[in-house]
């Protein structure tokens, strides 16, 4: 019941269709409210994705959403839809034959640094008014959220991370502590398949080592954002928002 009122509001939505320092994708919400969430998709899908997160969290329309497409787009052999960053082909090629899940802890991308930077400015366009900002993601685009909140600093208040996992930890090691003031979510599923729950663990660690405050939501299931995590990814959207003396109706 609760899947099908999504689907027929998303039916609904009155998305519009931007383009931003290079990057394309939707909008939806409030154009004049006062807080904003940018959430990226993840590997093979694009922009779309997401959008019936903000029906299902937001009905009220209370923030500004936006969805940002990657700039690379993937061949039909690998599923199309589109990727922020290349992925090791050898860890691919296990992960789609499934043999085993990624294992990027200590991966080094150029690419990823280089859309980190990239989001950056777009972000920064995004994020002008005087609100708050929550950027995030699913999965590659959660790793992404968290290079490109590297390169914004502290201007973003929250960061929402959905079945995402540690790579470049070396780097994310030395500059996670700048982030000391950005609350976070994060969730994962315990039968990922994908990304490894033991994975999603280290991340929380290392967000946690690093001073962050945040929470961490487990849930039975795979790679996906079930709706009981929507459930709590509202209540952080609420908690974020209030810090800044906002009175919010629950």
């Amino acid at each position: 019941m609760l899947r099908r009122r999504i689907e027929t509001e998303y039916r609904m939505l009155k998305r519009r269709e931007i383009k931003i320092q290079g990057f394309d994708g939707y909008a939806v919400g409030d154009d004049d409210a006062k807080h904003t969430i940018v959430l990226l998709h993840g590997y093979g899908a694009d922009a779309s994705d997401l959008v019936p997160l903000s029906s299902a969290v937001d009905p009220e329309s209370r923030y500004r959403w936006f969805f940002l497409n990657a700039p690379n787009r993937l061949p039909p052999q690998f599923g199309g839809g589109r990727s922020w960053f290349d992925l090791p082909a050898d860890q691919l090629m296990r992960v789609v034959s499934n043999q085993e899940p990624f294992h990027l802890e200590e991966f080094e991308s150029a690419g990823l640094e280089a859309i980190g930077k990239k989001l950056f400015e777009s972000i920064q366009e995004i994020s002008e008014s005087e609100g708050r900002l929550i950027l995030g993601g699913f999965s590659q685009g959660a790793m992404v959220a968290i290079e490109a909140s590297l390169k914004i600093g502290e201007r973003v208040n929250g960061l929402a991370l959905f079945s995402g996992t540690l790579i470049h930890k070396s780097k994310w090691t030395a500059n996670l502590p700048n982030l000391l003031n950005t609350q976070y979510f994060q969730s994962h599923g315990h039968q990922d398949p994908l990304l490894s729950f033991s994975s999603a663990q280290a991340l929380n660690a290392l967000l946690t080592k690093s001073g962050l405050s945040g929470e961490f939501y487990p849930f039975s299931g795979g790679h996906e954002i079930p709706f009981e995590v929507l459930s709590r990814f509202r209540v952080f959207l609420e908690n974020v928002f209030l810090c800044s003396g906002d009175s919010i109706d629950v």
